[in-house]
C-alpha cells in the first residue's frame, strides 16, 4: 500500500479541523469504541487518518487505494461543500479504486 506524507503547509489548526470533520471508516468485524481509520477532504485530495492509541490521535496523509462507493459519495458531498469537487473528481479518478461497502 502506498502511504503519502502530510504536506508541511498544513497547520496544527488544519490538522484539528480535518480530524473533527472526518468521516469514520468501517472497522470491519472489529467491535471498537473508536474509528480505526477516518477520512477527510482537503484541496480535493482524500486524506486518511489512522490511530494507534485508541482514537486519541490520528496520523493523516493523502490516501490512494481502495474505498467503498458509499464513503466516496459521502466524501464527495464534503468536497462539494468546500468547493473542491472538480479536484476531488480528478483525485478519485487517479488514486481511488472502488471496493467494498461502507455502513
Amino acid at each position: 500500500m502506498w502511504v503519502g506524507k502530510c504536506p508541511k503547509s498544513l497547520t496544527p489548526d488544519d490538522h484539528s479541523r480535518l480530524v473533527n470533520e472526518a468521516l469514520a471508516g468501517s472497522n470491519g468485524d472489529r467491535d471498537l469504541d473508536f474509528p480505526k481509520k477516518i477520512y477527510a477532504v482537503h484541496g480535493g485530495a482524500i486524506y486518511e487518518g489512522q490511530t494507534t492509541d485508541q482514537g486519541r490521535s490520528y496520523h493523516g496523509y493523502p490516501y490512494r487505494g481502495k474505498l467503498a462507493q458509499g464513503l466516496i459519495d459521502a466524501l464527495r458531498k464534503v468536497a462539494v461543500s468546500k468547493g473542491c469537487d472538480k479536484e476531488f473528481d480528478v483525485w478519485t479518478k487517479r488514486h481511488i479504486e472502488v471496493h467494498g461497502t461502507w455502513r
